[in-house]
């Protein structure tokens, strides 16, 4: 590796080898400066591998691993495995945006306005009790549906709806005449007229053969648009944590481009504090520039996973493998409130409480977070306090060794799961 040491020139810091054929394992060895060693076994072709320098031994004989452990900060250590698997090809999702010239309709524009999607959004549309994946689409592009296949894995759902004119901007999930259904808000910025309605419903068609299909405009026409950050409890300590979306690269010509994030993962402390987490722990990279985020317990295993758009590019999925497992609370609401939003819980241990969690539709930018939740799994007599849609309070006692629990608006607790 050079930095300069060529005539006014210097390479690219990635390093290409030949690696035979596509099934081949390799073995990449480095060396450091500091004379340390890192090897890293069974590499496949085409991939990209990053490597981080291991940290080294002081005189003092203090390792920076050991340092960082004594202060509570986060440093990424050799063999450990990340927190997040990437399983983005249980989608296989590619976001579309056809290309939309911003700056000769407003030549001072600071920044392109098309450029601004996907949303993401965590529903239950079939009604089986498991977190169903909606993405938005660009101009040219489908609304994608995913429907939970309750073992780990999604099926996509044909759209019956042509490429739509414009950006899907928020999504939002609801009920409507006792079906799940979807509102999705659509941009006027790139239209030529105003004949495109603002709003549509969305729904899954009828019987088991589910395709995605319009059901009716909710809006009048607009030429006005309708309108990435995600709060959850990543490693399942009790402690809200934060994710933030990054990077923006609809700039003028002449600006350089925001790309220099990956995703970042914000451990907290509980005490208002917020740690940054690298990718090489997280296991979060995200190079494009990333739109919509939410969170939910896809798989049921307790853990909240997290799913991550990006403007025209593929859409990232990663699975929890590090959190603790939590208990999964999903409330039972009135009749046109069915999911309980707006409901707020927290877990109380004698003169303990934990933090308060909300039931929203919307969550972050053009997004939506899942319904059931994923709390810190309680000690034993712990109790959940609900504050319900309306003002209405209740305490509910939690079965010894629950995992999962069902609570409806009247008290009782409807569901119990080990």
């Amino acid at each position: 590796m050079l930095a300069g040491g060529r005539y006014l020139s210097s390479d690219d810091a990635v390093r290409v080898f030949a690696a035979g054929s596509p099934t081949n394992r390799l073995t990449i060895e480095v060396k450091w400066r500091n004379g340390q060693r890192s090897v890293i076994e069974a590499a496949r072709p085409n991939s990209l591998c990053e490597i981080q320098e291991p940290a080294s031994v002081e005189d003092s004989g203090s390792t920076k691993e050991a340092r960082a452990a004594r202060s509570g900060s986060t440093s990424a250590i050799a063999g450990q495995p990340t927190h997040f698997q990437d399983v983005s090809e249980l989608l296989g999702h590619t976001h579309i945006e056809e290309p939309f010239d911003d700056l000769r309709r407003q030549p001072l524009l600071p920044k392109r306005l098309s450029q601004l999607g996907p949303g993401v959004a965590w529903l239950d549309l079939d009604g089986n009790g498991s977190e169903d994946l909606v993405v938005g689409s660009g101009r040219g592009g489908r609304l994608a549906v995913f429907l939970n296949n309750g073992k780990g894995g999604f099926t996509p759902v044909p759209s019956a709806a042509d490429p739509t004119p414009t950006d899907l901007t928020g999504l939002v999930g609801c009920t409507v005449s006792n079906q799940p259904a979807l509102l999705v808000g659509l941009s006027g910025y790139e239209l030529s007229s105003n004949t495109f309605p603002a709003a549509l419903r969305i729904g899954l068609g009828q019987g088991t053969a589910h395709r995605a299909e319009i059901v009716s405009a909710l809006a009048n026409p607009s030429r006005a648009s309708v309108g990435p950050l995600a709060v959850a409890d990543i490693d399942g300590d009790g402690r809200e944590d934060v994710f933030l979306s990054q990077n923006f690269f609809g700039l003028p010509a002449e600006a350089l481009r925001l790309d220099a994030g990956r995703g970042l993962w914000l451990r907290g402390d509980g005490r208002g504090g917020l740690e940054p987490v690298p990718g090489e722990v997280s296991g979060i990279k995200v190079y494009g520039e990333q739109r919509g985020c939410a969170a939910a317990d896809y798989d049921g295993d307790g853990r909240l996973d997290l799913v991550v758009t990006q403007n025209g590019s593929a859409t990232k999925l990663y699975h929890n493998l590090g959190a603790k497992p939590g208990l999964r609370v999903q409330l039972h609401g009135p009749p046109g409130n069915p999911a309980g939003i707006g409901a707020l819980l927290r877990v109380v241990n004698g003169h303990h409480s934990g933090p308060v969690r909300e039931v929203h539709a919307g969550s972050g930018y053009w997004s939506q977070d899942g319904g059931v939740q994923a709390l810190s799994l309680p000690e034993p007599g712990a109790r959940l306090w609900v504050r319900w849609p309306g003002g209405v309070e209740r305490m509910y006692e939690l079965p010894a060794g629950a995992r999962e629990v069902v609570l409806a608006m009247g008290g009782q607790v409807l569901k119990s799961s080990p």
